[in-house]
């Protein structure tokens, strides 16, 4: 593992921590991976829940731009698993609709 993928999934698990008292927040990854995408549209948070630190999302934005992708739940391992950015922009646009999103 990179030292930038490793930086971008500690602070995934510490916002995680922080934020939902949760290691790793189910659908995590979408959740962080919005902040990013509205902040880099220049776009106002629909809700409170994507309210975060601007300082937070930037960082997220720059750590996954060094690592050259995202974080994401692997069902079969269990566990966080690196994907390069392409791979992460496709499993999003693919991501089943729940009544959570």
């Amino acid at each position: 593992m990179q030292p930038a993928q490793r930086a971008l999934l500690v602070y995934m698990q510490r916002l995680s921590e922080e934020n939902w008292a949760a290691g790793w927040l189910m659908d995590l990854e979408y959740t962080l991976w919005d902040w990013v995408a509205h902040w880099r549209d220049n776009a106002e948070p629909s809700t409170e829940f994507q309210r975060a630190n601007l300082a937070d999302i930037e960082v997220l934005s720059w750590l996954a731009e060094q690592a050259g992708g995202w974080w994401h739940w692997d069902e079969v391992s269990k566990e966080p698993k690196f994907v390069p950015l392409g791979e992460w922009l496709e499993i999003r646009r693919n991501r089943p609709k729940t009544d959570l999103t």
